[in-house]
């Protein structure tokens, strides 16, 4: 016994290191031969169905996770990955009596409130969502992505004020150079549905300049500027982007249609 259960550790070891590398299908061989070591072992178990969400095969994720959670009920941080994958496999009930049975183990797990709220609003359910993520930072505070799904939800509830006040709160806390791209994008498109549409694209012209900044940033300011009217200077961008992500075949496209257009609104006019 004793022999097998180094031999899982080793494995699993390698699975875990594997995963860092971002060698999901090694990790997923590794953590397959842990299993055989010790077949009732629900981490392991867990583990494979992590391999398998990571891939996108939400259904075996599903299946392999439900195992593990056969095996070890009382895990309460487990219902709530099964929970995220019903989730994003569409199934909003299931993903819920995942996270119900999650808290009524464990009622101080950020993650599931997290996950209560993303089920509800994928039900248009946007208040009751609002509450939900509410409570999970009053568990973690510190959490970018609760404090982002906060933001996401003022916006659907048509609130782009306190959308602006929030997302504005989670970027005081970093340094202009450091602060997370994904509430920088929030914050132009809450300065946009309030009417300040210089101000929203001043935003992503500055987060352009930085060295870490992605296309998305790119796609956003080009799209925000076509909405205020100046499409000249959506095609600098998407031409600017061009350059510096030259693998991007949508931003190609993107900005061939643009050209397409402009020249059809051209044309229209003589």
């Amino acid at each position: 016994m004793q022999t097998r259960v180094a031999a899982a550790r080793q494995w699993s070891g390698n699975g875990i290191e594997a995963i860092k590398r971002g060698a999901v299908n090694e990790a997923r061989t590794c953590f397959a031969k842990a299993s055989s070591q010790l077949p009732d072992d629900h981490r392991i178990v867990a583990n494979v169905a992590r391999t398998h969400f990571q891939q996108g095969q939400t259904k075996q994720a599903i299946e392999v996770m439900r195992r593990a959670i056969d095996l070890r009920d009382d895990d309460a941080e487990l219902h709530a990955e099964l929970g995220e994958y019903y989730l994003a496999d569409g199934q909003l009930q299931a993903a819920l009596h995942e996270v119900d049975r999650c808290l009524e183990k464990n009622h101080r797990i950020a993650s599931a409130w997290l996950l209560k709220g993303k089920t509800r609003a994928a039900n248009g359910e946007y208040k009751a969502a609002l509450g939900d993520y509410q409570r999970a930072l009053g568990i973690d505070g510190s959490r970018e992505d609760i404090q982002l799904q906060i933001v996401k939800t003022y916006q659907q509830l048509g609130e782009p004020l306190r959308a602006l006040s929030a997302v504005e709160q989670l970027l005081e806390k970093y340094p202009t150079e450091r602060q997370p791209e994904a509430a920088i994008l929030a914050k132009s498109s809450a300065l946009f549905q309030l009417n300040q549409h210089s101000p929203a694209i001043e935003v992503l012209e500055v987060a352009s300049h930085r060295s870490d900044v992605s296309s998305d940033v790119f796609v956003a300011l080009a799209q925000t500027q076509i909405l205020a009217g100046s499409r000249v200077k959506a095609l600098q961008t998407l031409t600017s982007a061009q350059q510096r992500f030259p693998n991007r075949p949508q931003i190609s496209e993107f900005a061939s249609q643009l050209r397409s257009d402009e020249k059809l609104r051209v044309a229209s006019l003589k």
